[in-house]
C-alpha cells in the first residue's frame, strides 16, 4: 500500500491522521484538537464541550504564569457550567522537569482538595507541560494544554522528557486531548523562549540525518514522513528569523505551528528519533552535569540550538573526508571494550553512571561488528553521504538564521568551558541507545581530535 502524503499546513490538518505506512507501521495522531491563532484562548469552553470534557478539572500553572492565568484564562473559565480548582505549583527552588517534581505536584493537588479531577488543564510551557503530562498519565485522566511559549515541541508529543534521580529519561505518556496556542500570548513570551523554540526546531535537520544514518548502518527503523511535517514552516522561519526575534505575529505563528507538527512527528512513529539526535545528546549531557552540580538549568531549546551547530560541524567534517581516510588500523586502536567504556561512563557520569551504562551497553559492538560496518561505510561512502545529506542543511545557513534571531550560538553563551564542551562532544553518546554521527566518528577514530578543535570554536 502506498503511504499518503502528509497534509501541508498547520497542525489542525494533522489531527485525526490514521493510516498504514510503507515503513511498516501504523501512523496515528491521538490529539483530538489543536488551535493556533489570535484570540483562540476564548474558544476553550467550546473546545471542552466539543470533547465531552464537562466534569470538574484541576488547572495547574507555576508562579511565573499565575498573573497571565488570572488575566487571560480565569475570565474565560469563570462562567456557568465550568467547574475547576486552580493550583499554583511553586517551590523555593527551581522546579525541574522530573518525575519527582510531578509527584510533588500531585501531592499538592491532593493537599488542596483537587486530587481527584475528571481531567487536568495546564497553562504553561516546557517544564509544566511535562509535569502535567506525567501526572495525567499516572492518574489516568485526560489533559488539556493552554500553551504560553513556542519554546519546545512537547505540547503535541506522546513522550515526556523527565529526569529520574538526575538521569534524563524519555517517558511514554498519554497525549493531550487538546492544545490551545493563542498567538497573542505566544508572541508575548520572554524573547529567550521564542528563540529557544527556533533552536529546538533547527535540530530536525541533524536528528533526521542521525536517524537515517542509524538505519543505513545499524538497520534500525526509519520513516521519511516526520521531516515532511516541519519542512514547510522551517523554510519560512529560516528566511524570516529576524522577524521571529522581533516577535512578528506571522513568524511566531509559523514557529508555533512547526513545534506542534514536530511533536506530532514523534507521535506518529512512537519514538523521539525524528526530533532528538546527537544535538539533543549534547544538550542533555550539559543538563545532567548542571543538575548533578546543583546549578540552574538553561532553556532546553537554546542549548539544543548550539548542539545542532556542533553536530552540523561534525557532519560537514565527516562529509569532507574520503574512503581513503577510513583507516581500520586506527579504528581498531580506538575501539574500546565494554570494561573500558564502563570506566569512561563512571568517570563522566558520577551518580547516574549505572543508569547511563544500561543505555550504553545496548549499542556496544564487538570489533568484528565494528570492522564490518566500517568496511561498508568505506565501500559505499558516496552513496551513504548522498543519502544522509538529504536531511541536512549547512551549518552556515543554520547559524545565519540563529544570529538573525539573536539566538545563542556558542556553548560559552551558557558559561560552558572548552573542556565541558569537548566532554559533551566525546561522551554524550553514552546516554542513549541511539546511533548518531557521534558514534560513527568515534568508531572511525576522528571524534577525539575533532572534539578539542570544535570546542575551541564554540567555547572560550
Amino acid at each position: 500500500m502506498s503511504s499518503p502524503s502528509i497534509p501541508e499546513g498547520g497542525p489542525d490538518r494533522l489531527v485525526g491522521l490514521d493510516f498504514e505506512c510503507d515503513c511498516g507501521r501504523r501512523h496515528a495522531i491521538e490529539v483530538k484538537h489543536v488551535s493556533v491563532g489570535s484570540g483562540v484562548i476564548r474558544q476553550v469552553p467550546r473546545i471542552l464541550r466539543d470533547l465531552g470534557l464537562t466534569g470538574r478539572f484541576t488547572l495547574v500553572y507555576d508562579r511565573n504564569i499565575r498573573p497571565l492565568a488570572e488575566r487571560r484564562l480565569f475570565p474565560v473559565l469563570d462562567r456557568p457550567g465550568i467547574h475547576y480548582d486552580a493550583v499554583c505549583f511553586e517551590k523555593p527552588e527551581e522546579v525541574k522537569a522530573s518525575v519527582e517534581s510531578s509527584d510533588e505536584m500531585r501531592e499538592l493537588m491532593r493537599a488542596e482538595g483537587a486530587g481527584t479531577p475528571d481531567f487536568l488543564m495546564v497553562m504553561g510551557s516546557g517544564t509544566m507541560n511535562d509535569l502535567t503530562k506525567w501526572a495525567a498519565t499516572v492518574m489516568d485522566v485526560p489533559y488539556v494544554v493552554v500553551a504560553t511559549a513556542p519554546s519546545m515541541n512537547g505540547y503535541t508529543s506522546s513522550i515526556s522528557a523527565l529526569s529520574v534521580a538526575n538521569f534524563k529519561t524519555t517517558q511514554d505518556i498519554t497525549p493531550a486531548a487538546a492544545v490551545v496556542a493563542d498567538i497573542d500570548i505566544m508572541r508575548d513570551a520572554p524573547i529567550e523562549m521564542i528563540r529557544a523554540g527556533m533552536g529546538d526546531l533547527l535540530s530536525k535537520n541533524v536528528c533526521n540525518a542521525d536517524w537515517r544514518l542509524s538505519h543505513l548502518l545499524r538497520h534500525t527503523y526509519f520513516c521519511e514522513l516526520p521531516q515532511q511535517m516541519t519542512r514547510r514552516q522551517e523554510t519560512y522561519y529560516l528566511a524570516h528569523a529576524a522577524e521571529l526575534g522581533a516577535r512578528d505575529a506571522e513568524a511566531v505563528q509559523m514557529l508555533t505551528e512547526a513545534i506542534m507538527n514536530s511533536g506530532f512527528s514523534m507521535a506518529i512513529v512512537g519514538e523521539s528519533s525524528p526530533s532528538s539526535g546527537s544535538e539533543h545528546l549534547i544538550s542533555h549531557y550539559w543538563e545532567m552535569q548542571l543538575e548533578m552540580s546543583g546549578k540552574p538549568l538553561n532553556l532546553h531549546g537554546a542549548q539544543v540550538g548550539v548542539g545542532t551547530l556542533i553536530a552540523a560541524e561534525i557532519y560537514e567534517r565527516a562529509q569532507k573526508m574520503t574512503p581513503a581516510d577510513v583507516d581500520l588500523d586506527r579504528a581498531r586502536a580506538c575501539h574500546k571494550t565494554p570494561d573500558e567504556l564502563r570506566a569512561l561512563v563512571d568517570r563522566y557520569y558520577g551518580d547516574v553512571a549505572d543508569k547511563t551504562f544500561e543505555e550504553t551497553r545496548k549499542k556496544i559492538m564487538t570489533w568484528d561488528e565494528t570492522r564490518a560496518m566500517l568496511e561498508h561505510v568505506r565501500d559505499d561512502w558516496d552513496a551513504i553521504w548522498q543519502d544522509v545529506g538529504r536531511y541536512l542543511r549547512p551549518r552556515a545557513e543554520l547559524e545565519r538564521a540563529m544570529v538573525a534571531a539573536e539566538c545563542p550560538t556558542r556553548a560559552s553563551d551558557f558559561g560552558f568551558t572548552r573542556r565541558e564542551t569537548a566532554d559533551a562532544i566525546r561522551y554524550s553518546r553514552f546516554m542513549r541507545n541511539r546511533y548518531t554521527i557521534l558514534d560513527l566518528t568515534d568508531a572511525l577514530g576522528w571524534l577525539d581530535t575533532w572534539a578539542d578543535e570544535i570546542a575551541s570554536d564554540f567555547a572560550r
